[in-house]
């Protein structure tokens, strides 16, 4: 039996914190009740570990105290990974502090965002096929079918979409726009406010980023935060059609509708198409940020010789 950790103990997620001071505050029993599960291959056990005492490495015995973070290579969106380390390669050329990390939690939201078109698109695709497999339609009246687990992805990517424009506003705030608020819950209007005031060394990346949210404003992101406001405060999305099935007047086939947003457009075009507009934007956004964190650095840099 695993022996009881005290509250005065180094915590075991490896943080070197008093077990009080970080899960001690776990439910009774949580940390107890682990997930059993019979492995494939058991792998060899590690009973030592190696530490470097200045001149070469030594085998201690022990286990270090660490967790490493592992994904599955099909969870991995190879577009993604390819944006953040572009991000990155302008950050390791300018070292600019403080974006790093904002950078770290958009391209989370953006994963975000993939991860429920791709569970509406499977969870579609199971419906269609049921469909077309062993429908028995109702006659003589239009039913709208409703699968509350396609609608709950739509509504989760527009929470994640929200979520991600909103962490835009907070990228300008970390490359040295200090008054760019935390939400693009206006529809980005606050920052274009902003922009009127930002240093003058900065005016030209100040033009772009106007020119990028005013023409992403009446495609995309208008539509998508009234949306996700919608969801917020109404409870559900109004006029969301989920497989309209027509009423039953002779033989022959029978029409099954796709699901469609407020306004007529086909569900999975609409997400496919807030995901692409959005990435988009994201990316252009962080390298006008990135231009401006260095143009401000660089300007603190020479006022600092000049003092």
């Amino acid at each position: 039996m695993a022996k009881k950790l005290g509250r005065n103990n180094p915590c075991w997620c490896g943080s070197r914190k008093k077990l009080k001071n970080c899960h001690g505050s776990l439910p009774s029993g949580a940390a107890q009740s682990p997930l059993r599960v019979a492995p494939v291959r058991t792998p060899t056990p590690i009973t030592t570990h190696k530490v470097f005492d200045g001149n070469k490495w030594v085998e201690r015995p022990g286990v270090l105290s660490a967790i490493a973070v592992v994904q599955s290579v099909d969870s991995v969106d190879s577009e993604l990974v390819e944006l953040r380390r572009s991000w990155g390669t302008l950050l390791d050329e300018s070292d600019v502090d403080g974006l790093a990390k904002v950078l770290n939690d958009i391209e989370h939201k953006l994963h975000g965002v993939r991860y429920h078109r791709d569970n509406f698109e499977r969870a579609e695709k199971a419906a269609v096929e049921r469909f077309r497999n062993s429908h028995s339609p109702p006659a003589g009246i239009a039913v709208e079918e409703r699968q509350p687990e396609l609608l709950f992805e739509v509504e989760g990517l527009l929470y994640q979409v929200k979520s991600s424009m909103d962490m835009l506003a907070r990228i300008l705030t970390a490359a040295g726009l200090r008054s760019m608020g935390h939400s693009f819950g206006d529809h980005g209007d606050r920052v274009l406010k902003q922009l009127d005031s930002v240093p003058e060394s900065c005016s030209t990346e100040a033009r772009e980023l106007r020119v990028l949210i005013e023409a992403a404003q009446p495609r995309w992101i208008d539509q998508a935060v009234s949306f996700r406001d919608q969801i917020a405060h109404a409870g559900m999305l109004d006029e969301f059609r989920c497989f309209v099935q027509d009423p039953v007047l002779g033989a022959g086939d029978v029409s099954v509708h796709y699901l469609t947003m407020p306004g007529g457009e086909r569900a999975s075009e609409y997400v496919a198409r807030v995901e692409r507009e959005l990435r988009s934007f994201v990316d252009a956004v962080i390298n006008i940020a990135i231009r401006i964190a260095i143009i401000l650095r660089e300007k603190d840099a020479s006022r600092g010789l000049e003092d």
